[in-house]
């Protein structure tokens, strides 16, 4: 089907309200709901056209998009125009699956500039990567099965040697349609030494992360070594022994509470990795399979002394 019939309308021609006296002339492609495009390839595909000095950029509204230049394009111009439309498919391999899923009026976005927690819809699935509270990665999925990638985020972060954050640098990379990472990739970097506030808070947040993260292990630990046991009972257990270290974990957390008694052996440990070592549990000493070798006190010990 060519472009004159799909529908190129000029100006004199459009609906009143798909022009704007600001933007000069727009030219309207009537596009079905399902055709998809990659407003950056086409952007990229245009200025490099004979088109460059007056294209402006495209906007979609419902089941229209629109292409803009700034002035009445030439034979010449019309013919590269129709030509550039007719050859460009969205799916081609080499696009970011992410183009096919925005919304929100954000088409004429670069995909590196789309922000992917509220701008795609069906919202993307996260699934995170949390090392002793710190978030080193986070693959976005489009399913929640989780098996077909959209976006790839890897954080490192800098820490001095007592554990204040320096830097954070994040990498993200998208997925093509071919399922290989697009070649451009975003790198951002975070420094947290211009406001110590900045770094506060992200300490708080860690240790806040450590303490969510222990959790389940712990009662999935619990479960098996003390199997066969009845399971309502062995939660109990774990619930009770959650709630006997609320006050140290609330300490971690708020304050990295800290043993600062010179005259005691533990001076300078978390106060919470000292509880742990002194509570009288003994299932914490037992070994699942999972800590290969650890007992349940060792993993503890060393998931809060950061």
């Amino acid at each position: 089907m060519s472009l004159t019939s799909q529908g190129w309308i000029e100006r004199n021609e459009m609906r009143k309200d798909a022009y704007d006296e600001n933007r000069g002339f727009l030219y309207l492609l009537s596009l079905i709901p399902s055709l998809e495009y990659d407003p950056q390839k086409l952007h990229e595909t245009f200025k490099r056209s004979i088109l460059g000095s007056k294209w402006i950029g495209l906007h979609r509204r419902d089941d229209w998009v629109f292409v803009m230049f700034t002035e009445t394009l030439t034979t010449e111009e019309i013919a590269e125009r129709d030509s550039i439309m007719s050859g460009h498919d969205a799916t081609d391999i080499y696009t970011p699956k992410i183009m096919s899923m925005i919304q929100g009026g954000v088409d004429n976005l670069h995909f590196q500039d789309i922000d992917y927690t509220i701008h795609v819809k069906p919202n993307l699935y996260p699934v995170r990567d949390i090392v002793r509270g710190e978030v080193v990665n986070v693959k976005w999925y489009k399913n929640p099965d989780a098996t077909d990638l959209v976006l790839n985020v890897d954080v490192v972060y800098v820490r001095d040697p007592y554990g204040f954050p320096l830097s954070r640098t994040t990498t993200r990379k998208w997925v093509q349609n071919n399922g290989e990472y697009h070649p451009d990739e975003k790198v951002t970097v975070k420094s947290y030494v211009l406001n110590a506030i900045d770094q506060i808070k992200e300490g708080k947040r860690r240790r806040e992360n450590i303490i969510n993260e222990l959790q389940m292990p712990t009662l999935a630990f619990l479960l098996e070594v003390l199997a066969p046991q009845p399971q309502n009972l062995i939660l109990l257990e774990g619930r009770r022994f959650m709630d006997s270290m609320e006050q140290e974990f609330n300490k971690f957390i708020d304050n990295s509470s800290t043993i600062t008694d010179l005259a005691d052996e533990n001076v300078g440990r978390k106060s919470l990795a000292v509880a742990f070592e002194n509570a009288p549990e003994t299932w914490l000493d037992l070994q699942p399979v999972a800590l290969a070798g650890a007992t349940i006190r060792q993993w503890l010990v060393g998931e809060v002394s950061i």
